[in-house]
């Protein structure tokens, strides 16, 4: 579906499957497959987190150069707890039709809950999509069709 902006440019609605997961009874977490450097990662949607993230140690060895440490990015869990933070680039990071080249990106080290939701799922985490990215690609969250819809620049789409 094509819309047009408050600049006059030409977007694109991209629907993207949701896999709503249960971690127990009454607690679920929302995933999306997308690629980092053509490799597929689970990515967790949420809202609650102001900043989207990649995992450190999921997507080290796929990027193209070392990532560098970035002590003056202040990132924290919702314990507030510190965390060591890099910053790297994704040659390309794809969401089902979204396109996004040499992409900066946030790096934090995502072990302890990866290995969480590998007891639960067997997944492995990619990252986390924050309200950064959820607020700029206007995104729609549909829990009855586990579908987020986001718009997109034409110029950011790969049709499939």
């Amino acid at each position: 579906m094509l819309f047009w902006n408050d600049n006059s440019q030409l977007e694109m609605q991209i629907k993207i499957p949701l896999e709503i997961v249960a971690l127990d009874d009454n607690s679920y977490h929302l995933f999306v497959e997308g690629y980092v450097n053509g490799h597929l990662c689970n990515f967790i949607i949420d809202t609650g987190a102001s900043k989207t993230v990649f995992a450190l140690n999921e997507i080290k060895d796929i990027l193209e150069t070392e990532p560098v440490s970035q002590p003056d990015i202040q990132s924290a869990g919702i314990t507030a707890t510190s965390l060591d933070s890099h910053t790297g680039t994704v040659n390309e990071f794809r969401l089902k039709d979204l396109r996004l080249i040499n992409m900066q990106v946030v790096l934090i080290d995502m072990s302890s809950i990866s290995d969480l939701y590998k007891n639960f799922t067997n997944k492995s985490i990619g990252g986390l999509i924050g309200s950064d990215f959820l607020l700029r690609y206007k995104a729609r969250l549909d829990y009855g069709s586990k579908i987020l819809t986001i718009k997109i620049p034409k110029a950011n789409y790969l049709p499939q």
